[in-house]
């Protein structure tokens, strides 16, 4: 069976979640993937019916380097959201799927109710964590570039082109199979 390229532009190298967690690159990558591929079977997981959908982003600021609608999906320090687990406090939230859902822009590393943990909050109001995600104008930014994640975790440099950008098909809300929220 032949393996799907993702294409997961922007991810940091490191992301701050919940109670001091450091997410990885690879860490954001899987999760992005693991939506990526519930999103195209039409599939949710978990009591939390997970991803989620927004029409709008689910965080405070401006997100000009994304388009919506944006996902939110678990994110594990100890692996992938697989549905039969709690979702535990962390999301990540990203957007500018194509409709083959082999690309997304991530946003950034959020938890519900002001990112104190509590994972059965309103997820329409998240919040980023000061940390090292696609956070224009915060202190402690990283340099930003994308990333090519392959199932099998291989993972090289990518930074879209404006040709790329203009290429690529992006959902648009009535291409969601799944509720929008917000």
């Amino acid at each position: 069976m032949a393996s799907t390229t993702y294409f997961i532009y922007y991810t940091p190298s490191l992301a701050l979640g919940s109670h001091k967690t450091t997410y990885t690159r690879e860490q954001i990558n899987k999760a992005v993937v693991r939506a990526l591929g519930l999103l195209k079977a039409d599939h949710q997981i978990g009591d939390g019916q997970f991803p989620h959908a927004f029409s709008k982003s689910p965080i405070d600021g401006t997100h000009a380097h994304v388009q919506g609608p944006f996902f939110v999906f678990p994110i594990h320090p100890d692996g992938s959201f697989n549905g039969e687990t709690s979702a535990g406090p962390d999301r990540v939230v990203f957007g500018s799927v194509n409709k083959e859902y082999t690309s997304a822009v991530y946003v950034a590393v959020a938890a519900a109710a002001g990112g104190d943990g509590a994972h059965d909050a309103d997820e329409s109001k998240l919040s980023v964590f000061a940390d090292t995600s696609v956070n224009h104008g915060r202190a402690g930014a990283h340099d930003l570039e994308g990333h090519e994640a392959s199932e099998g975790g291989a993972v090289k440099p990518l930074v879209p082109t404006k040709e790329d950008k203009q290429a690529l098909d992006l959902l648009t809300d009535d291409d969601v199979k799944i509720t929008l929220l917000g």
